[in-house]
């Protein structure tokens, strides 16, 4: 759906809940939100970032 470049946060957080904190994954990993201006490539819609950790 389009927002009028604003950000979707209720979407987000519908999407996040979806698939995080459920009794299948309950882990709810660290999520940040932050409307900008603009993205590095000219039409992206969202940048992701992320960090893994494996134990040893």
């Amino acid at each position: 759906e389009e927002t009028g470049g604003k950000l979707d946060f209720a979407g987000l957080q519908a999407g996040y809940t979806q698939f995080f904190g459920t009794t299948e994954q309950p882990l709810k990993p660290a999520l940040t939100a932050l409307q900008v201006v603009a993205l590095p490539l000219p039409g992206a819609l969202i940048e992701v970032e992320a960090v893994a950790a494996r134990s040893a």
